[in-house]
């Protein structure tokens, strides 16, 4: 489940929704007037507010696609997007002649939009050889993102390109984006690894190499040629190259621990890295190797603290082997260095949590920490009075925002900082007091300290505020009178949310109310005949049960 999916399931998503929109949102036919006849800054305004609304019906698309021929650059880069995030289908042909608009962010909302719109490679490939050579590097971003999303069918139209040398080096760039199933131009990249190419060209064909893997084995003469060269632009491309061959790359060993003993840092880190892809059984080399790898996350040169993170990211080491290294050099981290050991560790589980509750003393570290302990969920125990200083000392909304919605998910094993949530129940931020509402419903009815304060934010003036209370309530203390009058309306109508993770937690909820929320019979009836979805509708028939009595 995404990190959305959480929030919602757990009806602060919908509280949020329900906060941001019950005043400030005009009716639709008021946001597509303002559209098609407003200012250019109205014109905006509506149509992001339209974008946020989801709103994708007939009428919406017109007036959208009426903006794609607007004077304003900004009105088509906005309007453009939005039919992109909205899905339009059918717009896709009235989208496609603005990428190659004048303007560089009209050009960038619009390969946006034909990602999102997926229009398929019959109209895609005929254009890629244009917008890939587009100037601005954002645009050539967003067109590599669409060119993998095409994947296989673009190669031939993309091979085109490695003809010209000035198109070859986005060519490269485009086949090392779809990755494995660019095999077929293997050959052809290969001849650009030669020296008569510029170096910067034959980098970018040693990545695309690097990039298909085990397929672009053939390239290993030429790959090894550039491991004896050791041009300095071209090498680190050979390098990962080679690494990424696997076990087809053993004939390149030998050149691979000549490099890994060289003085310069970042050839030894990615050459150790590539001994341990060609001898991916060798758990005596990964022992032996790791020290050198975590070590350089330490390192003074950000080149190669990023190269060490990746590689040991790759390696997927058992936590019992890179988790004792990774404490020892966090010791003496500086904050650079502690943002490449928390990416190295974001996927390791509950054996990062000491390594991770040290980072969260960086500040600009805490949110993606909190974001990964909220991951962790009770594995991250250890961590909760670390969340629940950051609470107290972080000045961040949003820090502390990811700090409870982590301790909402580490639940009952946070209720000792039951009382540190509590005290959020008064900040200024609505958001936040629902996200505490929320951490303090997950720990539960060991929360039941915090009743008095949830039953205070009832009486708030901000809808927001009052909904998060009420479900809180439901989980505090199902019996609470107060909370079961606000809650139960709400938790009917998110029975039949498109999203199944909402839907199971409306269901769960009203479960929980038992006898007071007998108003909610009919609906959840309804869910249990009806949900697409087996395991909500067997809910729904146990909900009955419990809400029946």
């Amino acid at each position: 489940m995404n990190r959305k999916s959480i929030i919602w399931g757990a009806f602060i998503g919908v509280f949020w929704s329900l906060h941001a929109w019950s005043a400030a949102a005009p009716p639709l036919p008021d946001l597509l007037n303002a559209i098609a006849s407003g200012t250019e800054s109205e014109k905006v305004k509506a149509i992001n507010r339209l974008e946020e609304l989801g709103v994708a019906n007939e009428a919406a698309v017109a007036v959208l696609t009426s903006q794609l021929q607007s004077d304003s650059a900004a009105v088509r880069a906005h309007a453009v997007h939005a039919l992109g995030a909205l899905k339009a289908a059918g717009s896709t042909q009235a989208v496609l002649p603005l990428a190659f608009d004048k303007n560089a962010e009209v050009r960038q909302a619009a390969i946006f939009a034909l990602r999102e719109l997926k229009p398929g490679p019959q109209l895609t490939v005929p254009i890629l050889d244009r917008i890939l050579q587009d100037a601005d590097p954002k645009v050539r971003m967003q067109v590599l993102s669409l060119v993998a999303e095409v994947g296989k069918p673009a190669v031939p139209a993309l091979m085109k390109l490695l003809d010209q040398e000035e198109s070859a080096l986005w060519g490269c760039s485009a086949l090392g984006a779809i990755g494995p199933d660019a095999a077929a131009a293997v050959p052809a990249v290969t001849k650009l690894l030669g020296a008569d190419h510029p170096p910067k060209l034959r980098l970018e064909a040693a990545m695309a190499l690097s990039s298909i893997g085990p397929a672009a084995a053939a390239a290993l003469p030429e790959l090894t040629a550039i491991l004896d060269q050791k041009d300095p632009v071209v090498l680190p491309g050979a390098i990962f190259a080679v690494g990424r061959l696997g076990p087809a790359g053993k004939s390149s060993e030998k050149k691979l621990h000549e490099l890994a003993a060289e003085e310069e840092p970042f050839t030894r880190v990615i050459a150790t890295w590539a001994l341990c892809k060609l001898n991916p059984d060798n758990q005596k080399l990964l022992a032996d190797s790791l020290p050198a790898l975590v070590a350089a996350l330490i390192d003074k040169e950000p080149r190669t603290r990023a190269a060490a993170t990746k590689c040991l990211v790759d390696l997927k080491s058992r936590p019992s082997l890179l988790m004792p290294l990774v404490e020892k050099f966090a010791e003496g981290a500086n904050s650079a260095s502690m943002e490449n050991i928390v990416e190295v560790v974001a996927e390791v589980g509950a054996p990062a949590v000491p390594v991770l509750v040290k980072a969260l003393a960086e500040p600009p570290l805490r949110a993606r920490v909190a974001a990964i302990l909220g991951r962790l969920g009770p594995d991250a125990r250890k961590a909760a009075p670390a969340l629940a200083e950051v609470l107290g000392q972080d000045k961040s909304p949003a820090v502390r925002r990811e700090a409870l919605i982590a301790l909402g998910a580490i639940g009952p094993f946070a209720a000792e900082q039951s009382s540190a949530i509590a005290k959020v129940l008064k900040d200024d931020d609505s958001q936040l007091r629902a996200a505490a509402c929320y951490a303090l419903g997950k720990i539960g009815p060991l929360a039941i300290g915090s009743k008095n304060d949830l039953l205070e934010c009832l009486k708030s003036d901000d809808e927001l505020c009052r909904m998060a209370a009420a479900w809180a309530l439901t989980r505090v203390d199902p019996n609470c009178p107060e909370g079961s009058r606000e809650s139960v309306p709400c938790l009917v109508k998110e029975l039949f949310n498109a999203d199944p993770h909402i839907r199971m937690e409306a269901v769960a909820a009203l479960q929980a109310l038992g006898p007071q929320a007998r108003e909610a019979i009919p609906a959840l009836k309804k869910v249990a005949d009806d949900d697409p979805l087996a395991p909500i509708r067997l809910a729904a028939d146990e909900a009955i049960k419990a809400v029946a009595k």
